[in-house]
């Protein structure tokens, strides 16, 4: 379970391409679609199941910012998943979350200065 905590620091919004993102927690909505997080393109909102734990928030959200990513440049892969006739999963989107949130993580530097550069 996210602490209250966690939930106060996540950010509120984030701009993705031209639009700007919500962001917010909601346990029933995830529970509908048995998920983390939710990206609605639509709405420009983000969804968070406030049942995760701390650990596990950063990765959904950048995991639901990769989706809007996707919306937002037209990148069809990055809109949803992609599944197997069996309905597995077969994106690497949540691989692609975990890698960039490591690679953030341990660059801070070069994340500030990309930050910076315009």
């Amino acid at each position: 379970m996210a602490t209250e905590k966690a939930i106060a620091e996540t950010p509120k919004e984030f701009v993705c391409g031209p639009y700007r993102y919500t962001i917010d927690f909601d346990g029933e909505a995830s529970y509908d679609y048995s998920y983390l997080g939710v990206c609605l393109n639509r709405s420009r909102r983000i969804k968070l199941d406030p049942r995760q734990s701390d650990t596990e928030l950063p990765q959904t959200l950048l995991h639901e910012a990769i989706h809007a990513l996707g919306g937002a440049y037209e990148i069809k892969e990055w809109r949803g998943h992609t599944t197997d006739a069996a309905g597995n999963v077969t994106d690497k989107i949540d691989l692609m979350a975990s890698a960039l949130l490591q690679f953030i993580r341990v660059n801070p530097k070069l994340v500030e200065w990309l930050s910076k550069t315009r």
